[in-house]
């Protein structure tokens, strides 16, 4: 039986696998396809207080988009 030093460590090393959000490269090196639905520009956050609120963006052409689930 391990001492629990020693199995928490292990958990904790194992906890700690993967690639911490780093980008994964392509394996064969190719470039990326560009991603899809993108939408570009310049605006402000604002958050409305309506029905609990939430966070909208205006676009700087007073372009207003709101979240969708």
């Amino acid at each position: 039986m391990l001492p629990a030093a020693a199995l928490l460590a292990a958990l904790l090393a194992g906890a700690c696998g993967g690639t911490g959000g780093a980008a994964v490269p392509n394996p064969e090196g190719e470039p990326l396809p560009p991603p899809q639905n993108v939408v570009s520009g310049t605006g402000t956050v604002r958050y409305v207080e309506l029905e609990g609120g939430f966070y909208g963006l205006v676009d700087d052409d007073s372009t207003r988009y709101i979240p969708q689930t």
